[in-house]
Parts: structure tokens; sequence; C-alpha cells
């Protein structure tokens, strides 16, 4: 009405999350709550005297109530209960997103996320172990989005834990709207970091998860251009041989040159393919390696024998079928079998005379 005075009778109030609500000015109601986030009692607070426990609560496991006494007005994982029953008498539960009805165990509204097989399946038909904070995505304890487009990170689930982490990755469709886009990723432990990972060395990127942080002292430049694989790798070369260690001096120099991933030589493996790339066959690397005219990387001779040992030992190089000696090379110092080429024993016993061929 027009020149009417409106008094907001109750206000929530909050630490990590609601703690309860101020009434008429000099109540407070303090929540306790079990591990889903169920209202089960409040304590009544009147001028800083503590007085009663003047509501209670049980549930059924899908949030109906059977024990209610002086009920409160939020309650099933915390959240409003609506004022307006339904014809069945049961109050609705109001999540962020959509209602509640806790007699059904099934959402009023269908899931805007498609979570599971049906849209208006709650908790994942698992409500002793699952919450749903917000009417979206159901999960454990501690429960995270993050959009693979846009790489915002949302905690959508707190209830404490610091074991397991659990992140629906989702991506907007037609119209904008959150849609599951994968598989749920689980972390163990506290923490979850969250950065760009290339698709392709071509371009384009979509955002992924990690335990540790994989980005913290990667250059804007190559942010969004670097693989899983190479992310992992780089944090692990940096763990173990520390910042200013010999193989990561090296890769922050490639880096200081703006060269592409395919370009750089990190280990073996890109020595490897670089050659083959560049020559079209496996030939010429072993024989560069034999002649010591590879440039390894940095600290990347340790296991090297062993690596060549392990390929001879397969099909071979090509370059080997015609090699009957090993010229000394430092780099095949343990190496002691090979399987020549039939043509070389042909041409020791014959001296090298081809007999009237």
């Amino acid at each position: 009405k027009p020149n009417s005075t409106y008094v907001q009778k109750e206000i929530p109030f909050y630490g990590a999350s609601r703690i309860g609500t101020f009434i008429n000015g000099n109540e407070y109601h303090y929540e306790l709550k079990d591990h889903l986030g169920n209202v089960r009692e409040t304590i009544k607070v009147i001028s800083s005297t503590p007085t009663w426990a003047d509501s209670k609560a049980d549930y059924y496991p899908f949030g109906m109530k059977f024990l209610n006494v002086n009920s409160y007005r939020y309650g099933y994982q915390g959240e409003y209960a609506e004022d307006e029953t339904g014809e069945d008498g049961i109050k609705a539960n109001s999540f962020q997103l959509r209602l509640y009805n806790p007699r059904l165990g099934r959402w009023m509204s269908p899931d805007p996320y498609g979570q599971f097989h049906s849209p208006y399946l709650a908790m994942g038909n698992s409500p002793i172990n699952m919450v749903d904070p917000d009417g979206g995505l159901a999960g454990p304890d501690d429960e995270w989005t993050l959009n693979i487009k846009t790489g915002v990170l949302t905690r959508i689930g707190d209830l404490g834990g610091d074991e397991t982490q659990f992140i629906h990755f989702v991506k907007p469709n037609s119209d904008g709207d959150p849609i599951i886009a994968g598989d749920m990723a689980v972390i163990e432990g506290a923490f979850v970091f969250s950065g760009p990972v290339a698709e392709t060395y071509c371009g384009g990127y979509t955002y992924g998860v990690s335990k540790v942080d994989l980005w913290k002292d990667i250059s804007e430049t190559y942010l969004g251009h670097y693989k899983g694989k190479d992310l992992v790798d780089r944090y692990k070369y940096s763990k173990r041989e520390g910042e200013n260690g010999l193989r990561m001096r090296e890769i922050k120099f490639q880096e200081s040159l703006d060269l592409d991933r395919r370009q750089m030589i990190w280990n073996q493996s890109d020595a490897r393919r670089m050659i083959i790339d560049k020559y079209g066959s496996d030939a010429s690397y072993y024989m560069a390696l034999e002649y010591g005219m590879l440039p390894l990387p940095a600290g990347s001779l340790t296991g090297l024998s062993g690596h060549v040992s392990r390929t001879l030992s397969s099909q071979g190089s090509s370059y080997f079928r015609g090699v009957h000696s090993l010229r000394g090379s430092s780099y095949f110092k343990n190496v002691s079998q090979y399987r020549p080429h039939p043509m070389d024993n042909f041409l020791r016993n014959t001296n090298g005379g081809m007999g009237g061929m």
C-alpha cells in the first residue's frame, strides 16, 4: 500500500553457511544440523540468554518429517520450506533452482543439468549419501562444477569434507544453459586446481582439473598450449629437480624462444619424434644416437642405453638390419646383442664375393 512501512521480521545470519535466523528484533534461533545439512533442532536465544530447544525435527530418508515440534522455517538439507501446502499437505522445499517434494522424493520440475536418466530423480536415489545443494547437481560431500569452456570452477556442495572432491564437467548449450559435458572427476585431497588444457597443438583448448597446480609457473603465452601429458611432465620435472634444475632451465629457455611444443626437446621421446618427422624413418634416429650427433635435452642420458637395448630387442630399426659393428659408440656400451641382416652373414662368409651372380 502507498506510504506503508514494511518490516523484515526474519533475517538469516551466516558463517561459512547459514547459522540461524534473527526474529522479532531480539530472538536468535541457532540451527543444529546433521551430516546432510538437515536442521534437527534450533536453540532459541533471547537477549544473549539461551532458553530452550524451540523446534525439533526428524526425517525420513527422502526428507519428509516424521517428528516435527514447533516447525522451523528451514528443514531438509537446510532448505526453505514453503508456507503453502499442496493437496497432500506436504510442504515443498524451495531449493535455488526448483521445488522438491519430500513425500515423493522427486523434483517438481525437470533437471536443468540432465544429470540422471529421469529429470525428476532426486539425489540419485541415494539420499543418505548424496545431497543437492541448489536443485541442480547431486553429489557427495564436497562437490564442484567446472565449465570446460569458460574455466569457471564453482563449489556447489560443502559438508566439511576434505578427503575427496567431486567435479562435474559442464558446458553451455545453444541457449547458454549449463549441461553435463562428460564424466565426473574424482580428486583425492582437500584442494582442486583448474586450468586450460590443449586439445591439439594447432589451437583450441578446454579446462581441466588437477589435485596439484600444474599451471602455477607457466607463462601466459603457453597457457592453453600444453596438453595434459605435457603439463604433468613439466610439473614432475619441476618437483624432481627444482625450478632451477638443469632440465627446467632448458625447458624455460625453449619457452623464452616462443617455440611450439612440437619444436621443443624435453626428453628422449621428443628427440626421436623430431628426427623421425624430419627424415621419415627411425633409421636416422638410431644413426644419430650411435655417432653422438643427437642434441639430447639436458639430464636425459639416464637410462638411455636401456632404452636403446629394449628397442633393439624388438623388431629393430631398419638402420640396424645391415649393421654388424657397433663402432664403439658410447651410447651402446650396454648393448651386446642384436640381429644382423642375413646379407651380412652371406657377405662375410663369401669374403664379399657374389659367386658369379
